[in-house]
């Protein structure tokens, strides 16, 4: 699938080094489109950019061109911010380290730097599963066997946290 932004973006619109991992960017490029852009764009229009970015040629003069341009830099940003975690600290086998220096030198990771880490990434697991019952719920129709966790308007007036 191709995205709106690419690592290359990110290492020219932002203060990332260029000698950072592609890869390590790259994945994060799909989090900060759907957490920051779709929030910003709303979910139609935020769709239609998508799908123009994967048929539209560079030539184009379409407003979504444009639209496709002006958002790299925020885009970009976001994505770096998203990847801090993975760029700070490695998972490895015998837990999480830091890099330390300008070197390959690596240290074990404290219990404050560990917790901060696990924190943001439970928070990225969170949000995830909220996707994937966004993507349920707009797909409902091909799994039958889907129960919906998304509550049904009752039509009743909230009041003081319960419905009268």
């Amino acid at each position: 699938m191709k995205h709106l932004i690419t690592a290359d973006d990110i290492k020219g619109l932002t203060a990332a080094q260029l000698g950072i991992d592609s890869q390590r960017l790259e994945i994060t490029i799909p989090e900060a489109e759907q957490r920051h852009l779709r929030p910003l764009l709303g979910p139609s229009l935020f769709d239609e950019l998508l799908l123009f970015v994967q048929v539209a040629t560079p030539s184009t003069t379409d407003p979504l061109a444009a639209l496709a341009n002006q958002v790299k830099p925020m885009l970009s940003q976001w994505a770096l911010v998203e990847a801090w975690p993975n760029l700070l600290m490695h998972v490895t086998n015998s837990g999480m380290v830091l890099k330390t220096g300008t070197g390959q030198g690596t240290t074990s990771a404290d219990a404050a730097v560990v917790s901060q880490v696990l924190t943001a990434h439970r928070a990225t697991a969170a949000w995830r599963g909220q996707e994937l019952v966004r993507w349920l719920e707009s797909n409902k129709a091909d799994y039958p066997a889907y129960q919906s966790t998304t509550p049904v308007a009752t039509g009743r007036a909230l009041y003081g946290g319960i419905n009268v």
